[in-house]
């Protein structure tokens, strides 16, 4: 490392902030300039500094963003009492990049270490499972931990069983959760069935929801129209949106379903209608106009 760049880079940067703060904010463009970074954290060590939980978490955090899981780790390992906090910015960032047998070990080694996993933890852990097996693993230690009870961690489980096509696993997931939400309903349930060609059960979901209170949103009107093939329900579809408001430009992703619904059924004059409804249509709207 060159001395006089490193002492220049600390002076620019910390003309204003202290040495943790600098640090911190030379994460900002880590995957532009990892060095400014390394060059940060040797002075902030030769200072006499010492990571603390909380800095060492939004180090892990910002780096493992940027997919610099070598970096990442360094800085838990360098903390002197990383707290699960810390593991689950590291296994957050791993979920968004990497292969899940470095997550589970790293999930593993925070329960070795003495420390509980907690609800984000259990989330990401699921959210990096690729395939069935994976699933049912995590599936088993988040009831033993206690978080499968939860909407959030139930989505996960339930997406995931119905992505790898396992219908009833998804559905006695989804049975057992204690506190389902509109994203279990909706981007689970729905969505599942739709994708598994189980089309009147996506149906029967979404009328289960209305009958039930839930609130319905753009997401999840999106959803249920994606397996229907009749236009006198899409009708009905349509107009609960104009009701609730989610369309003239508010959701553009739901008014292009609509369209996508209209003409799956024929009718080109109704979905053209909704084109010229939309305030500033993307690429799908005018691929479906075309």
């Amino acid at each position: 490392m060159n001395e006089e760049v490193s002492t220049t880079t600390y002076q620019s940067l910390s003309a204003y902030m202290s040495l943790p703060e600098t640090l911190k904010a030379s994460t900002s463009n880590f995957s532009l300039s990892p060095n400014l970074t390394d060059q940060t954290y040797a002075l902030f060590l030769r200072s006499g500094h010492r990571l603390d939980p909380f800095l060492a978490s939004v180090l892990i955090s910002k780096i493992s963003k940027s997919g610099y899981f070598s970096h990442a780790l360094r800085f838990l390992n360098d903390a002197p009492e990383p707290d699960t906090v810390s593991y689950n910015a590291l296994i957050a960032g791993l979920a968004q990049f990497g292969p899940p047998g470095p997550i589970f070990g790293l999930f593993d080694w925070l329960r070795h270490v003495g420390l509980r996993p907690d609800g984000f933890t259990v989330s990401a852990l699921v959210k990096a499972c690729d395939g069935l097996e994976e699933n049912e693993v995590a599936h088993g230690v988040s009831l033993r931990l206690g978080f499968g009870y939860g909407g959030s961690v139930v989505s996960g489980l339930v997406e995931n069983y119905m992505r790898n096509g396992d219908v009833g696993s998804a559905e006695n997931c989804f049975g057992e959760c204690l506190v389902a939400d509109n994203v279990a309903w909706t981007a689970v349930m729905i969505s599942g069935y739709v994708w598994g060609g189980e089309l009147e059960k996506s149906k029967e979901v979404f009328g289960e929801m209305r009958r039930l209170g839930f609130e319905l949103n753009e997401f999840s009107l999106t959803a249920v129209l994606g397996g229907l093939c009749d236009e006198k329900e899409g009708e009905q579809i349509h107009g609960v949106a104009v009701k609730m408001g989610f369309l003239c430009g508010f959701s553009v992703h739901l008014s292009n379903a609509i369209m996508n619904m209209y003409s799956g059924c024929g009718s080109t004059r109704s979905a053209v209608k909704v084109f010229d409804e939309i305030t500033e249509p993307d690429v799908v709207s005018w691929t479906e106009r075309i």
